[in-house]
């Protein structure tokens, strides 16, 4: 399968990455041009007779991942031992035993995904060291005969060394302290190294991340993911700085760039919540003193009503006392009137006399 471009074998890659995740348990994978070419590397590895590879590079930056879907590209299984409390060297022998059997004798094409995490004990890499160098590993008696009554045309185990090498690929993930002491972990694998994420991988990554976040404006998504790709490379950027004024490590990887993702999500949601919470709360708050404002509000007017009636009480009262007077006062001024007309008469006739004694 050749591809004419780079977008052309995205578009490839992405179909069958769609098709792995129907079958398996779905990889969110950003298919950057390193990633792609990852895969494709892998995949030439897997395809080629007694392929075997050590990928090596720092964690996160989806090694195991890009295997899987190299090998589902090549109709490949993927065996991984599942460690567990007391897993020994013999439960390892047992797999493996179990393993060449599949490629050798069911002739089921199959990866061994190895990392140095799943290494608990270094005599684990003994055995693996051994089958790389020499494509078989030393089983007991009683898998022999298992192995000669499915194949009874082959007259001992060490036939199996050719089919069982065509079919059982391993892929490899260790720290170079360990590759120093095996050197089959470099003589019989072909390496593949995984470097840093450039910058458009991490602008790719960051936007295709963002997506899942409804906080963000879709217009903002993307000047986001720049400035994350942009802490990330500054970051790194230092730490090399670091290292040569202060000869001490700063480790930053591919996860922790992830990570940051996924916290810069997180604390959005988080301060998203609390400014949401925040602005409900006086709504909330007016929504619950409403009715204790309505029944303050009424007894308060109930007061101030009743205020009002005692003072027009005493007002009507006042009222009616001032009528009284005013009845009187009008009564007098009668009097005082009538008085008058009765001495006028008087009045005028000594003035009268008054005049005439002048005279």
């Amino acid at each position: 399968m050749s591809a004419g471009s780079w977008s052309s074998l995205h578009l490839t890659l992405l179909q069958l990455l769609d098709g792995y995740n129907q079958v398996n348990a779905k990889l969110n994978l950003v298919l950057f041009e390193d990633a792609m070419a990852h895969i494709c590397r892998i995949n030439r590895i897997l395809e080629s007779p007694r392929g075997n590879a050590l990928l090596v590079g720092v964690g996160g930056s989806g090694k195991q991942s890009l295997t899987r879907v190299a090998a589902f590209i090549s109709n490949l299984e993927v065996f991984q031992i599942s460690l567990r409390r007391g897993y020994s060297i013999a439960d390892l022998k047992t797999d493996l035993a179990s393993l060449c059997f599949k490629a050798g004798v069911k002739n089921i094409g199959t990866v061994f995904l190895l990392t140095d995490t799943q290494v608990s004990d270094d005599k684990f890499l003994v055995l693996v060291n051994d089958l790389l160098a020499s494509g078989s590993i030393a089983v007991h008696k009683t898998a022999v005969h298992a192995i000669l009554y499915h194949i009874d045309f082959y007259i001992s185990s060490d036939v199996l060394l050719h089919p069982t090498s065509a079919e059982l690929q391993l892929v490899g993930i260790y720290p170079d302290i360990i590759l120093r002491r095996f050197p089959a972990l470099v003589n019989c694998t072909a390496i593949d190294w995984f470097h840093e994420w450039p910058q458009e991988a991490l602008e790719s990554i960051s936007f295709k991340f963002l997506q899942d976040v409804e906080k963000i404006e879709p217009q903002v998504k993307q000047s986001v993911s720049k400035f994350m790709a942009f802490v990330h490379t500054t970051v790194n950027h230092t730490s090399k700085e670091y290292l040569a004024n202060e000869r001490r490590y700063n480790y930053t990887t591919p996860k922790s760039f992830l990570e940051q993702i996924q916290l810069y999500g997180s604390l959005l949601r988080l301060k998203s919540s609390e400014l949401t919470s925040r602005m409900e709360r006086p709504a909330e708050t007016q929504q619950h003193l409403h009715p204790d404002l309505i029944k303050i509000l009424v007894t308060v007017v109930g007061i101030e009503t009743e205020k009002v009636s005692k003072e027009k009480a005493i007002a009507d009262e006042e009222e009616q006392k001032v009528a009284a007077i005013a009845v009187v006062v009008s009564g007098k001024q009668r009097d005082c009137e009538e008085d008058l007309q009765k001495a006028e008469p008087t009045l005028l006739a000594a003035q009268d006399a008054l005049h005439t004694l002048n005279k």
